[in-house]
Parts: structure tokens; C-alpha cells; sequence
């Protein structure tokens, strides 16, 4: 709500930072404030076959719900049969929804102190647009203002009315003109919808504007509007008197007061200045601040913060907890943004005990290959790269227990930092406690054990596999995981020196260069998968590689490190536990795996080198490299998630291995193949995992993998790959 209506909400921030902030407010806007929030992103249920178009508006009400105002498809309802109009409970139940044929281009919105909701219309077109609609909590409408598809000025017609807000005795407040409109003013009306006044010309000087693109109240009725184009809010009285200006809050496109006049000041296009007259060198995001003095205490960056396209969110919304919500039209989606301090605590977590029956060892090594320089950190002159390996041990062996993050919490720190939540959100995990002991000989017998590399995604971590490692070598496999320095949560190379895919608080540039080529990502495997052509399928792929020359490199990169890894076994010390497995290795029964990104290069890895017998990717999608010309003469097997959009993306490649399988399981998402499911903390509020059970989805992942290699390795035919399945959740598809 816009008006004053909360009766409660969070307090505030960690009050260190806010007290070290308020000592010197800047005259612009700041970069560098305190971020104690943890985002979660697309939050809400949706309508069943509809996706998030361009979200404009996020309006919390006093009884709990909430609304949300998006654009029924990309970025735009012309033609539509969706509803623009959403409304939630404050868990993300939909609860609601209408507005579908009414609208052409949902813009703002408010929330009066009658729970009614306001929706305004910022384009016209076939008799539609350039209007404001008053809506019961119950979707009726209550009150139209301006005239259905006519554009216009004077006291009964709009043009592009960007926002709406109400006032305490229902006194109506409108501005109007999107970019180049020709309005530039704010218009006044009475409770019943007559016209009272206007202020306001296209301009730079007090009370003029250049897209006044939202409005709000204070608890005192001053309104702040947010020139946009000017980089300025202006403040004024109800009757249109200039109060004051600030420019501290960022190039304004939302702003919402909450009850005790705490302002939140959406900054969507601050960046490059593409003609529009942005603010270079300021970062996208939300700033919060005081309505009473202006001072900007907090800052949630934007996840493109830095980017020159607009981005982030246009719209904010803030309800009775303190939970941030912000409307994004470029990325289409909703962010919701909790404060750190609600997030409960976590505490260790036990990892499922392994299936089988073998004691479990652990041991790792360093191998390098100087041929080839290190790319990713000038002053590391060769490659280096760490294994750390899983396998069967006899029973009684002695040794000590293996920690859970094998390279500590610097293998999360920096990855905490990331999400902004502080490097000690993931210390819980260094009280896990694991099955393995460390630096075994491996088990007497059989005298060969098949072999299973592995790696984690880009940016991943190995320790994030630690339940499904387990529960191979429990199995009598030794699990080879392959850690690719640089390029993920941690690395120890030589001289005991950890390096991550995060330095000094920030990823990497080349790995920063890797994601960056992701960004049509989701659009292209949607355009995939809606083809029912193989060459158009083909086509779209090979289109979308050509785009992506760092991701093609770092897979490359990561096959070079596979077979690295393979060609080292033999120059292993025999006196280390290292040089004892690797002698008892079957070379010959060799299965290669991994998640994401691993998946991708155990797919690329099985194309290249002989060695694989068997290739497995965990929900890596799409399938670089060269498999979708040069077809695999050996088993692999795909398994998917239930990510929208993602469903059979690379089967136009697997699809001529010999055999392929495919296994779909629903209600997953991405994390989900990994032990990142039970480690909580931030990513519970970033909504990253599926509705499964930790347990569950656990259980299914290792079945599917042991009984995969089981069949394809050893030749024990597989019951849940052959159609009798335990588990109602997945489906296979040969």
C-alpha cells in the first residue's frame, strides 16, 4: 500500500552498518550501503500454462495479500486472454485473478485504505488504454477514469497514465505520460472521480517533469513523485506546492512508503545513458531510505546491476513483515526480498546414510600438466587440478573421520558473499558429519573396482555430491570427482593454496564472461522444445552456440582436466592411498557423470575419449560441443528436472546414443540433484529447490544413477530402467 496502512513491518537493517551510514549521507546516489536481504526469485503461483510476462506492479494489502500486476504475455496484454491481475495469499497461494481483455499496457498500481485496488493503463490501442480502474478487493470495478482508447489532455482524458495513489480522505492522484508522452503532469481528482486539478509541464525545473513515472504518500499526505527522466524525486503538498527534490535515491521508476515512512525507491535503468539521460556509474537496485529526511540507509542491488540494458525493478511493493517485493519488466519476473534477520537459524544437517554395504574411504590428489598454462589466474604458470576420490574399504579399517566441506567453509564463504547474506551464512555446514574416514587403502577385494568420474556444475561445489559419492562407494565404485579450479567453490592446489570461482567478494571475470553467455538461455531451450522438428531444433542449437565462445572454452577447458586426470593415475605414488586405488581402478569399465556443467562435459568427454564406457548428465542443459554432429556409439543417460521450458532440450543430440535413456522427474528444480537440497540458509528463501523432500529426491537420485552404471558397466540389468520403478515421481523414456 502506497497510503498509510501497515501496522507492522521489519525494523531495520544489521544497525552497525545503518549507524555507519547515517554519519554521511551522500548528495547522490550510493553504491556501497548495506544489503541485509536474501532474494528469491519468480515467487508466487502461477495460473496453470501461464509464465511470468513483464511484472509492472506489486501491491501487499492490509489483510495479508497480494497484488500483482503483470503484462499477460512479454510485454504486452493487446490481444491477450490472460489476466493482468493477480492476487496472492502471503504464502504465494493464487488466490485470484481478472483483468483479462481490459488492458493493453498494465502499468501502476495502489492499494487504498479500503483494500480496493487501483491499476493504471499506459498505452491505447483498438479502444483500449490510457486509463485508471478502481477494483474491489474481489477484482469488481468500482470506478473507470479517462476514456477508453482515446489519448488526450484537459480533466477527462490521459496520456500513458503511468501510476495512481490515494489519499487518506480518497482524493485521487494520477501521474501522467510514460516516455515522450505529452502530458507531464500530475492530476487531481475527488474521491468520486471529479476532476480538482492539475500540475505540471514537460520541463527540468521545480514542478515540471520528463516522465513522471510512479507516486506515493507519506504518512504526513505529502506526495513523491518520481521524475524519471530528471533523476529526481519531487516532493509536494495535495494542492501541487513544491516542497523539495532528492536525488539520492537513483533515477526513480517505483516508490513505496510504508506506515512509519520508510521510502523504497525502485532504480531500474541507472547505467549507461542511451539518450535518455541515465545515471552512468550508478548501480540498478532498490534504496531504502527515510521519507522524513531522505536519508538512503539500504540498498538491494539488482542481479544485472551493471548491465546497460534497463533491468531490475520497475515496481516495489513492501508488506506487513518487511518483505520486499519488486515488479521486473525486462527479465520478466517477480523478486521478493527477505530480510536477513527473519531467516531462521540452520543447523547441520545429516547426510542420508549410504545403501550399501562397503565401509566408504576418502582420498585426494593434485595432478598438473605443464603443457598447459593456467588461463584463469596469470600467476599460477600450469594447470593444476584436484581430485578427490570415494571408494569400497574393508571392514575394521581405521582412520579419521573425512569433514563434509573438504576445503572448509571457504569453499561457501565466498559464495555466501555472493548472495549478500554475509560469509557466515553456511557455517552450520562445518558441523556435517560424513561416512567416509580419510587416506583408507582401499577394500581387499574385488581386485578391480569400476570407475565413475565426476564433476560438479559451473560455479558448483564438490562437496555438494558428498550423498551420492557415498552411496556409490558403498556400492563398490570408485567415484572420481574432478575439481576444476577457478571455476567452482573450491580448489586446493599446490602450496595448500584454496582458490574459488570468487575473489575478494566477487566472481571471477572469466567466469562472469562463462554465465553471461546464459542470458537468452531460457528463451532458446523454450524455443527448442516448443519445435517438433529435429533440423529446426538443430538450427536454434547451433544458433545459440555460435553465441557462446567462453562457455564452448570453459567445457573444453574441463575435458582437457577429465582426460588430465585419467592420463596422471599411473604416476601415482604406490605408498599413498592415492597410488593404491589408482592401481585397482578398472580402466576398462570407466562411466563418466556429473551435474550441470559436468554433465555437459562428461557428454563431450564420452564423444572425444574411448576410455568412456558410459556417459550420464544431471540435468545439464543444452548440450554443447560437438555431440550434435558426431553421435555417441555408447550408452548415456539424461535426467531432467522439472524446469519450464527444459523437458527433452537436448534429446535431439542424445537422442542417437547407444542406447539413450531419459528419466524426467517432477517437482524438481536444478539444485535439487545435489546436497545443496538440505543445506537451508539463503537458498530456502530463493525458492531454488522443488517441493520434494531432501530424502526423497535423494533416494531417486542415487537409484537412477547406481542402477544407470550397474546396467551399463557391470551388466546387472536395471529393474527402474526397464519399466518396473519404485518411485511414482519419475519417468523413462528409451
Amino acid at each position: 500500500m502506497k497510503a498509510k496502512a501497515m501496522a507492522r513491518r521489519f525494523v531495520g537493517p544489521i544497525l552497525v552498518f545503518i549507524a555507519a551510514a547515517l554519519h554521511a549521507q551522500p548528495q547522490g546516489p550510493a553504491n556501497d550501503l548495506p544489503q541485509p536481504y536474501r532474494t528469491a526469485r519468480d515467487w508466487g503461483q502461477l495460473p496453470i500454462g501461464v509464465k511470468w510476462a513483464a511484472v509492472t506492479a506489486v501491491e501487499p494489502a492490509r489483510d495479508g495479500s497480494v497484488f500483482v500486476i503483470h503484462r499477460c504475455f512479454a510485454n504486452s496484454c493487446a490481444g491477450r486472454s490472460e489476466s493482468p491481475i493477480l492476487k496472492f495469499d502471503a504464502a504465494g497461494k493464487l488466490l485470484a485473478s481478472w483483468g483479462a481483455g481490459m488492458f493493453v499496457f498494465p502499468h501502476g498500481a495502489t492499494v487504498d485504505r479500503d483494500g480496493n485496488l487501483w491499476v493504471t493503463d499506459a498505452r491505447g490501442e483498438n479502444g483500449k488504454g490510457h486509463q485508471v480502474f478502481k477494483f474491489s478487493p474481489a477484482g469488481q470495478v468500482l470506478m473507470t477514469l479517462g476514456q477508453a482508447g482515446v489519448s488526450g489532455s484537459g480533466p477527462r482524458l490521459f496520456d500513458q497514465p503511468t501510476d495512481v495513489v490515494v489519499a487518506a480522505n480518497g482524493d485521487i492522484f494520477v501521474t501522467d505520460s510514460h516516455r515522450n508522452g505529452t502530458n507531464n503532469r500530475v492530476v487531481k481528482f475527488t474521491k468520486d472521480g471529479a476532476f480538482v486539478k492539475e500540475w505540471g509541464k514537460k520541463g527540468n525545473g521545480r514542478g515540471e517533469f520528463s516522465e513522471p513515472h510512479t507516486i506515493a504518500i507519506d504518512s504526513t499526505g505529502r506526495l513523491f513523485v518520481g521524475d524519471r527522466e530528471n533523476n529526481r524525486i519531487q516532493i509536494f503538498d495535495q494542492d501541487g506546492r513544491f516542497l523539495d527534490e532528492w536525488r539520492q535515491f537513483g533515477r526513480p521508476s517505483g516508490i513505496f512508503i510504508t506506515s512509519d515512512d520508510t521510502i523504497y525507491v525502485a532504480d531500474s535503468e541507472s547505467g549507461p545513458d542511451t539518450g535518455a539521460h541515465e545515471l552512468p556509474g550508478i548501480k540498478k537496485g532498490i534504496r531504502i531510505g527515510s521519507a522524513k529526511d531522505g536519508r538512503v540507509t539500504t540498498f538491494i542491488e539488482d542481479l544485472e546491476s551493471t548491465a546497460a540494458d534497463h533491468s531490475g525493478a520497475e515496481g516495489v511493493g513492501v508488506d506487513a513483515q518487511g518483505n520486499v517485493y519488486g515488479a521486473v519488466v525486462r527479465r520478466q519476473m517477480l523478486e521478493r526480498h527477505v530480510p536477513a534477520t527473519q531467516a531462521p537459524v540452520d543447523r547441520p544437517f545429516e547426510l542420508p546414510p549410504p545403501t550399501g554395504t562397503s565401509p566408504i574411504g576418502t582420498t585426494s590428489w593434485l595432478v598438473s600438466d605443464a603443457s598447459r598454462p593456467e588461463s584463469l589466474d596469470r600467476g599460477n604458470a600450469k594447470r593444476e587440478v584436484e581430485v578427490v576420490a570415494w571408494y569400497p574399504s574393508d571392514v575394521g579399517a581405521r582412520g579419521e573421520p573425512a569433514p563434509y566441506l573438504r576445503w572448509g567453509l571457504f569453499e561457501v564463504q565466498g559464495f555466501a558473499e555472493l548472495l549478500r547474506v554475509g560469509r557466515s551464512a553456511y557455517d552450520h555446514l562445518a558441523g556435517v558429519k560424513t561416512h567416509a574416514l580419510l587416506d583408507l587403502p582401499p577394500a581387499a577385494s574385488p581386485a578391480k573396482l569400476p570407475v565413475i568420474v565426476f564433476a560438479a556444475g559451473y560455479g558448483g561445489f564438490g562437496s555438494a555430491h558428498t550423498a551420492l559419492f557415498e552411496d556409490l562407494a558403498s556400492h563398490g565404485y570408485a567415484v572420481l570427482n574432478v575439481v576444476h579450479p577457478y571455476e567452482e567453490g573450491a580448489a586446493l592446489l599446490s602450496g595448500n593454496r584454496a582458490v574459488s570461482f570468487v575473489s575478494d567478494g566477487k566472481p571471477r571475470q572469466p567466469y562472469l564472461d562463462v554465465v553471461n553467455e546464459w542470458r537468452k538461455e531460457d528463451d532458446t531451450m523454450a524455443a527448442v522444445t516448443s519445435s517438433t522438428s529435429a533440423d529446426e531444433q538443430r538450427r536454434i542449437l547451433r544458433g545459440y552456440f555460435a553465441t557462446t565462445p567462453n562457455t564452448v572454452a570453459a567445457m573444453k577447458r574441463w575435458v582437457d582436466d577429465t582426460r588430465l586426470v585419467l592420463d596422471r593415475l599411473s604416476s601415482l605414488s604406490s605408498e599413498t592411498a592415492a597410488g593404491m586405488l589408482a592401481r585397482r581402478l578398472d580402466m576398462a569399465r570407466i562411466g563418466v557423470g556429473g551435474h550441470s556443467m559436468g554433465g555437459v562435459v562428461a557428454g563431450e568427454f564420452c564423444v572425444e575419449d574411448g576410455r568412456c564406457r558410459a556417459g550420464l548428465n544431471l540435468d545439464g542443459v543444452p548440450q554443447f560441443g560437438r555431440m550434435i554432429d558426431r553421435p555417441l556409439d555408447r550408452p548415456f543417460l539424461m535426467v531432467y528436472s522439472a524446469r519450464p521450458g527444459r523437458l527433452g532440450a537436448s534429446d535431439v543430440i542424445y537422442g542417437r546414443a547407444k542406447p539413450y535413456y531419459r528419466v524426467d522427474i517432477v517437482n524438481t528444480r536444478h539444485l535439487d540433484f545435489s546436497d545443496m537440497i538440505f543445506w537451508g540458509g539463503p537458498l530456502r528463501a530463493l525458492n531454488a529447490f522443488g517441493s520434494l523432500a531432501p530424502e526423497r529426491i535423494t533416494a531417486i537420485t542415487r537409484a537412477v544413477v547406481l542402477q544407470y552404471f550397474d546396467q551399463v558397466l557391470l551388466g546387472r540389468t536395471s529393474r527402474l530402467l526397464n519399466g518396473q520403478q519404485a518411485f511414482g515421481e519419475l519417468t523413462v523414456k528409451r
